[in-house]
């Protein structure tokens, strides 16, 4: 919302037109990790219950390495195939350079977002709602902080326009993925990895037939979901750029009324 506030603000309804489009390709990329991640954080949360120290940083590290290995190979085929992406969802000719850009940016982003996803859900299995909360409200403070920066290029930052957008959201994302972090390792949470236990973020064999068993199906539901919100764009990209930049904004506020 503050990046598609930022862009609509600064840049125009094009531009504005622009994320929309690149937003909902990303959605979809997600939802295929949410669905992982969610799997791993029924597993840790079974073994946190049993006290099963070990087993709890063995399924979170299989976990983790495993979404961020997938979404590492989804970075670098988003950052190839994100031309004909936007081909297919007949985005308009007048925004096409500015959605290839940004869409680009974010998809370079794509292991920070799923890292810190990834790594705030398997904190949510052991009880810890609140660390990731407050990781993900230094985030959105520095993206409303950086934005403007790095879209104007105010002061000693360049002048980058709609892929500012985007590279002020993952630095907000990265410095609150390292926020995360260092909490777990001060606070010595169930989580961390030291010494012998970073081995296990090469997923074993039975924690992966786990994640992959139980994450295909929820993976699958939201990316229902998700390729019908792609469809939907298609549909009003075909409308033209103001429909496409007024339906942008209204997703923001459909996002907000799912929530509850």
């Amino acid at each position: 919302t503050i990046n598609t506030i930022w862009v609509g603000q600064l840049l125009g309804e094009g531009a504005l037109a622009a994320t929309a489009n690149a937003n909902i390709v990303l959605f979809a990329v997600f939802a295929v990790i949410f669905g992982f991640g969610s799997a791993a954080t029924v597993k840790v949360g079974h073994h946190f219950g049993a006290r099963d120290l070990d087993a709890v940083r063995r399924v979170s590290g299989s976990g983790i390495g495993f979404c961020l290995a997938l979404s590492v190979a989804m970075s670098a085929a988003g950052w190839l195939l994100a031309g004909p992406v936007l081909h297919a969802l007949a985005t308009p000719a007048t925004i096409h350079d500015d959605a290839l850009i940004y869409l680009r940016v974010i998809f370079l982003t794509v292991p920070l977002g799923s890292t810190s996803l990834t790594i705030s859900m398997m904190l949510r299995g052991t009880g810890d709602a609140r660390t990731p909360l407050h990781a993900m409200i230094l985030g959105t403070v520095l993206g409303i902080v950086l934005n403007p920066l790095l879209i104007l290029g105010l002061g000693p930052f360049p002048r980058l326009g709609i892929a500012g957008a985007g590279i002020a959201n993952a630095l907000a994302s990265a410095i609150g993925l390292v926020t995360m972090i260092a909490l777990i390792y001060r606070r010595d949470m169930a989580i961390r990895l030291r010494g012998a236990e970073f081995a296990y973020l090469l997923p074993g064999l039975r924690e992966l037939a786990f994640v992959v068993a139980k994450g295909l199906p929820m993976g699958a539901q939201m990316l229902i979901t998700s390729a019908a919100g792609i469809i939907m764009m298609g549909l009003v990209n075909r409308e033209g750029l103001m429909a496409t930049a007024a339906y942008g904004a209204c997703l923001q506020i459909w996002g907000y009324v799912q929530m509850p």
